[in-house]
């Protein structure tokens, strides 16, 4: 399942990856970072996923939803493809 997600990812014109709270809560936060840099996909994160991406890691655009970064909000709209890990998608 995770080949296909990267699959798909990489076909993506404009995909995000939306880290969650389950991301940072299973340690999978490496894997993230790892499928992100492979496919050069910018990474948002919920605010209970905030520990799955380093904040100066280049492809982490921050907290999306409520409490969040212009761009990490900006980043969602936009994109064409958008894939959430360990996150429930409710106010972003």
């Amino acid at each position: 399942m995770l080949r296909e997600a990267a699959g798909f990812l990489g076909q993506a014109r404009r995909p995000v990856i939306v880290a969650g709270g389950g991301v940072t809560a299973s340690g999978a936060g490496a894997e993230v970072a790892a499928l992100a840099e492979r496919l050069s996909i910018p990474v948002a994160t919920s605010l209970n996923g905030k520990e799955a991406l380093l904040e100066t890691h280049p492809l982490n655009v921050g907290v999306v939803g409520r409490y969040s970064r212009w761009c990490a909000n900006g980043s969602s709209p936009r994109r064409t493809s958008c894939s959430s890990s360990g996150a429930t998608p409710g106010t972003w």
